[in-house]
């Protein structure tokens, strides 16, 4: 999905939001964090319904929409409240630059 579109049109009220940026051909943390997210919110249960999460990719020539969706079949992690995002490389670069870090 592109994140230009994803965040004019996600219906963010109510929900907590776990963010992670990837790149699909890391085969080494990004896995392994979004196994550890994907645990999250399956020991939360019913409480998991309000906690959205998102995967940004840092390398969008790569990570287009095919890509990414077969990264989410392959390690288990497609679901209604998990989204992978990419779009194009400036979209992508702006994204990145202003999204808020805990702790900055």
């Amino acid at each position: 999905m592109r994140a230009s579109d994803w965040f004019a049109d996600a219906p963010l009220q109510d929900q907590v939001l776990l963010r992670n940026v990837i790149f699909t051909r890391y085969n080494d943390a990004c896995p392994r964090i979004a196994r550890k997210l994907k645990e999250v919110r399956e020991g939360l249960g019913d409480k998991a319904d309000g906690i959205s999460v998102i995967s940004l990719t840092s390398d969008p020539l790569r990570d287009t929409p095919a890509v990414l969706k077969a990264y989410t079949l392959k390690e288990g992690i497609d679901g209604p409240h998990w989204f992978f995002l990419t779009d194009d490389k400036a979209q992508m670069d702006l994204v990145l630059l202003t999204m808020p870090v805990a702790g900055r």
